[in-house]
C-alpha cells in the first residue's frame, strides 16, 4: 500500500457529489478521479465485481489486495485521468477541459480525490486502508427520489442481494424488499425508497463512529451557503480556499456562470416539489421517516 494522501467523495448516487468533487478540483495539485468503482464506466483491470460494492476486511486477502492494487494504480498514474477527461469531453463534444487537464501537470500527478458514489458502502476499508479524508455528501429523500426519478435511474438491487456479509450487515427488514425488487422491480420511487434508506443506514453507521475524522455534508447546507460551507472543506482537507477558488464557486452557484455544473443552488433546493406528486411525496415521506428523522426535521420541509 502506498501513502496518497487519498480524499475519498462519496454518498448516495444523485447526491451531489460531481458537484462536491469538481469544486473541491478548481484548486491546483488536485488529480480528479471519476468514480473508479462504477461498473458503468467499463474501466480496464477493475476488480471491483457488483455496484455498491461492499469491501471490508473481512474479505479474502487477495480480493482486497487487487482492490487496493488497484486504487494504487490509478491514483500513481495520470492515464486514469487523462482517458476519463478525454471521454467526457468526446461525450459533451467540447474539449476545452481535455486540453486544460493537459495543460496543468500538478492536476494529473497531484493529490488524487476519488469521487465515488458506488463506492459508499466501501467507505470505511477506504478509509483505514489509505488513511484517506473521507466527505460524505448527503441529500433529503424527496430531491434524491425527484432526481432518480428524473433522470430514469433503475437500482440494481440484484447486486446487493449477491453480496452476503452486505446483506448481513444491513437492518434485517430491508431484506424481503430487496429480494422482492431484485425480481420485481417496482416504479422509481419505491426503488429510490429503498436505496435511500439502505444507504442511509450505513451513512448513519459512519456517521456515529467516525463524525470527528470524516466530514458529513448536507447538500441542502452546500447550496444554501455554497462559498462557507465548501471553505469548511477545503480547511477539512488542508486546501488552499484562495480568492480565485471563492469567486469561482459564488459564480457557479448563484446562477450568473453558464457550465454543465452551473446552477441557483438555492432556487434547486425545492425542485422535487414540481417533479413529484402529492402521493409521491407522500409516500417517500412514509417510507423514510424512521432513517429521515436521524438526519432531517420535517418542519424544514414544511411537514408536520
Amino acid at each position: 500500500m502506498k501513502s496518497h494522501n487519498l480524499i475519498l467523495v462519496t454518498g448516495l448516487l444523485r447526491s451531489g457529489t460531481t458537484w462536491t468533487g469538481k469544486t473541491l478540483a478548481y484548486t491546483r495539485g488536485i488529480k480528479y478521479l471519476n468514480e473508479p468503482f462504477n461498473l458503468d464506466r467499463h474501466r480496464k483491470n477493475c476488480p471491483v465485481k457488483y455496484n455498491f460494492q461492499f469491501v471490508d476486511s473481512q474479505d479474502p486477502a487477495a480480493f482486497q489486495g487487487e482492490i487496493r492494487e488497484y486504487i494504487d494504480r490509478i491514483s500513481d498514474s495520470p492515464i486514469f485521468c487523462i482517458a476519463d477527461q478525454y471521454r467526457q469531453s468526446k461525450k459533451y463534444k467540447t474539449y476545452r477541459n481535455f486540453f486544460k487537464v493537459l495543460s496543468e501537470p500538478k492536476n494529473i500527478y497531484g493529490r488524487p480525490l476519488m469521487k465515488d458514489p458506488m463506492a459508499i458502502l466501501s467507505s470505511e476499508w477506504i478509509y483505514t486502508t489509505f488513511q484517506a479524508k473521507v466527505i460524505v455528501v448527503l441529500r433529503n429523500p424527496f430531491a434524491f427520489v425527484a432526481s432518480l426519478k428524473t433522470a430514469g435511474w433503475s437500482i440494481p438491487f440484484a447486486d446487493i442481494l449477491a453480496q452476503e456479509r452486505l446483506v448481513n450487515e444491513l437492518p434485517s427488514e430491508y431484506l424481503p424488499l430487496i429480494r422482492q425488487y431484485t425480481s420485481h422491480p417496482p416504479d422509481l420511487v419505491d426503488q429510490g425508497i429503498l436505496i435511500w434508506n439502505i444507504g442511509f443506514s450505513r451513512i448513519r453507521y459512519f456517521s456515529d463512529r467516525y463524525r470527528e475524522t470524516w466530514r458529513f455534508v448536507r447538500h441542502e447546507d452546500l447550496s444554501k451557503d455554497p462559498v462557507n460551507e465548501f471553505e469548511k472543506l477545503f480547511s477539512y482537507l488542508n486546501l488552499e480556499f484562495s480568492t480565485k477558488v471563492k469567486e469561482r464557486i459564488r459564480k457557479e452557484t448563484d446562477g450568473s456562470s453558464v457550465s454543465r455544473l452551473s446552477r441557483d443552488s438555492v432556487q434547486n433546493l425545492d425542485t422535487w416539489r414540481s417533479r413529484l406528486t402529492a402521493e409521491e411525496i407522500e409516500r417517500i415521506k412514509a417510507g423514510t421517516l424512521p432513517m429521515f428523522s436521524h438526519f432531517y426535521d420535517l418542519k424544514d420541509f414544511g411537514m408536520f
